[in-house]
């Protein structure tokens, strides 16, 4: 009996002793967990810091992205001028033309005028449709701002017209007339107005060389718009696309003073434009 006793002695004490030691660490526990408001504080501001630190590195990788996406739209559009050269013996589309109450135009073709206009696929758009889930390579996906002519939903390029498409009354180039074909930008980025406003028709800063439009007034309107982190991207006549960074505003006196933000032309002089 006194060994069972004993037993059962040393039995509660390692129970007791067990409880003991969880109820101790249930109330470690707790008070490890319990947080004061100005350590509540501190842990805010770390995720803020943290967060102010990787926001822009994100914006920057999904701006890269739609970079990539835009000069895939530009290659492709090149694609599309490479076949209507093809089948019209090497002249590029005109970059528009009028017809009574038809407006032509490289990408859009309009119908109608003012309230009762009907948009149309233009001589190059790749699709039989006009809408938002067939714009395609028409829409740059960095590019919000709304179109000067006849007020398009898509859009954010624009096209050569200072010496490849050229202006109503005088033809198109032909491929064969470009010397250097990987030096001659056919489609860009287009954007004029700080970049707000895009048109879709591209000017050389003077325009005065063969094949030129010198005496064409509101070049302006037709610049680049550098919006990929600082650079603008273009598509050229040999097919590729790429992306450049300098940034020019050198035109006529009467042009410059229209040009400000990211916007401005490609070269200082009409080398990236002409057929030279």
């Amino acid at each position: 009996m006194r060994r069972n006793r004993k037993r059962m002695g040393i039995l509660w004490n390692v129970r007791f002793d067990i409880t003991e030691r969880i109820s101790c660490v249930k109330k470690l526990t707790k008070k490890s967990f319990r947080f004061s408001l100005i350590e509540l504080m501190i842990v805010v501001s770390i995720i803020a810091i943290l967060a102010s630190l990787l926001l822009p590195a994100l914006q920057i990788a999904r701006e890269k992205a739609r970079t990539i996406t835009c000069l895939n739209n530009l290659k492709q559009l090149s694609l599309a001028s490479s076949l209507y050269t093809n089948n019209y013996d090497g002249y590029y589309p005109p970059a528009y033309y009028n017809s009574g109450v038809m407006h032509y135009a490289w990408d859009i073709t309009v119908v109608g005028m003012v309230k009762n206009k009907n948009f149309k696929p233009g001589l190059l758009w790749q699709s039989s449709t006009i809408s938002s889930e067939d714009s395609g390579i028409h829409q740059c996906p960095s590019f919000n701002g709304s179109d000067m002519w006849a007020g398009e939903t898509f859009t954010g390029y624009n096209y050569n017209t200072s010496y490849i498409g050229n202006d109503q009354g005088q033809a198109p180039a032909k491929l064969s007339q470009i010397r250097h074909p990987s030096e001659t930008a056919v489609f860009g980025d287009g954007g004029y107005a700080g970049g707000s406003n895009a048109n879709k028709f591209m000017r050389a800063p003077f325009g005065d060389r063969r094949g030129g439009d010198s005496g064409f007034s509101g070049r302006a309107a037709g610049t680049q718009h550098f919006r990929h982190i600082k650079q603008s991207n273009l598509s050229f006549a040999d097919g590729h696309a790429s992306g450049i960074f300098k940034l020019y505003k050198n035109s006529y006196g009467n042009e410059t003073a229209n040009v400000y933000g990211l916007c401005g032309w490609l070269s200082s002089d009409d080398s990236l434009y002409d057929l030279e």
